[in-house]
C-alpha cells in the first residue's frame, strides 16, 4: 500500500530468520528477528522504493543474506481541480502559520506543493489563524470559498477536513478561520491543503461549497491552489513522557548507536522526529532496540505505538 507491505519467503525446518529492509537510497538497514517466514512492514513512505533481504538463523548462527528484492509503495494520487477561468476572480493571498503567499491573476489552478519555501509547518496542540483573499478584475459577484487539509493522508478531501468555509456571497475582505489540528492527524509527512475560491452565482447564496467541488472543474470562474502542510508532534519538556507509558523505559540517553526500549512488543512501531518536527526515521522495534547510528548529533523526539495505541513520547539526545 502507500505505507505498508507484506513480505514472505520459503520456510526452513528448525530455523528462525533475520529480516532486514531499507530504502534503496539509504545506507542503514532496519532488522527484524522472526520465528515465521513472513513480516508485515508499516510506517513506510509512499512513492518510495525499498529493498529487503532475509537470512536463516540456525543454532544461533546467522547465515548469508539473500539477494535483495525491491518493491515500491504506491503514491498518493490527488484528484485534479480548477476554476475554468482564473482571470476575473482569483486567489490573491493565503496566509497560514509561516506562509504568507501573495499571487497575481491566476490560471485556474496553482500547485505550490513542490515549493519548499511555501511548505506550511504546524505543531499539534496549537491553533492557527488562516486567511484567504479573493480578488477580482471586475465587479463583485457571488463566490464560495473553502479550504481542506487531508489530515489522514488518504488522498481525499472530506467534510471533516474542512478548515475554512465561506458560504456563497460577496467576499469584500479576507476570509478568516482558525485551524485546529486533530489529535490523529498524520505527523511528519506532507499533507495536501487545497484552497478553493469559486464562482457559484446569486441563486446559491448562503450555501457552502460541497466537498465534491474539491475535485474537477465545478465552476466557470475562480481558482484552486494546493500546498503541502507538515505537522509536528506537540513539544515536550526535557523530562516529560506520556502518562500511559506503562513502565516503558528508553536508555541510554544520550545515545550513540542504539536506544534500548523496555516492555514493548516486536510489533511496536516507532517514529523519530528532529528538533524541527520533521520525521527522520521510523520502523518496528527489534528485540527492544532501535538503531540510531545514522542520525546526526542533536536532540530528537521518539514516539512509540504498540497495538495501535501511543504508549510514550520522549526526548533523547544523539551524541
Amino acid at each position: 500500500t502507500t505505507s505498508s507491505a507484506s513480505v514472505s519467503w520459503m520456510s526452513y525446518t528448525g530455523a528462525t530468520y533475520k529480516f532486514r529492509y531499507k530504502k534503496t537510497t539509504g545506507s542503514v538497514w532496519t532488522e527484524i528477528d522472526t520465528n515465521v517466514p513472513s513480516v508485515n512492514l508499516n510506517n513506510l513512505d509512499d512513492g518510495s522504493t525499498y529493498e529487503v533481504q532475509v537470512a536463516t538463523v540456525c543454532a544461533g548462527t546467522v547465515g548469508t543474506y539473500s539477494t535483495s528484492v525491491n518493491f515500491s509503495t504506491s503514491s498518493i494520487n490527488y484528484c485534479t481541480a480548477a476554476g475554468n477561468n482564473g482571470t476575473d476572480e482569483h486567489i490573491s493571498n493565503v496566509t497560514l502559520a509561516n506562509v504568507n503567499n501573495t499571487t497575481q491573476v491566476g490560471s485556474g489552478y496553482s500547485n505550490f506543493t513542490n515549493n519548499t519555501a511555501l511548505q506550511i509547518n504546524l505543531t499539534k496542540g496549537n491553533t492557527y489563524p488562516l486567511s484567504v483573499t479573493l480578488s477580482r478584475t471586475g465587479a463583485p459577484d457571488y463566490d464560495g470559498m473553502a479550504v481542506f487539509i487531508d489530515f489522514n493522508r488518504d488522498g481525499t478531501f472530506d467534510n471533516s477536513e474542512r478548515v475554512l468555509n465561506f458560504p456563497v456571497g460577496i467576499a469584500n475582505a479576507p476570509v478568516t478561520s482558525t485551524v485546529v489540528i486533530p489529535d490523529d492527524a498524520i505527523e511528519g509527512k506532507p499533507l495536501r491543503m487545497r484552497v478553493l475560491a469559486l464562482f457559484a452565482g446569486a441563486n446559491n447564496a448562503g450555501y457552502s461549497l460541497p466537498a465534491t467541488w474539491a475535485c474537477g472543474i465545478k465552476s466557470p470562474y475562480g481558482e484552486v491552489e494546493d500546498y503541502n502542510v507538515v505537522i509536528s508532534p506537540a513539544p515536550l519538556s526535557t523530562s516529560e513522557t506520556n502518562s500511559k507509558n506503562n513502565g516503558i523505559q528508553i536508555y541510554p540517553n544520550p545515545a550513540t548507536e542504539v536506544l534500548n526500549i523496555t516492555k514493548v512488543s516486536d510489533k511496536a512501531a516507532y517514529k523519530i522526529y528532529n528538533a524541527a518536527g520533521q520525521l527522520v526515521n521510523s520502523g518496528n522495534i527489534n528485540n527492544g532496540k532501535v538503531n540510531v547510528s545514522a542520525l546526526v548529533k542533536g536532540g530528537y523526539i521518539i514516539t512509540i505505538d504498540d497495538k495501535g495505541i501511543e504508549q510514550i513520547r520522549s526526548k533523547f539526545i544523539k551524541k
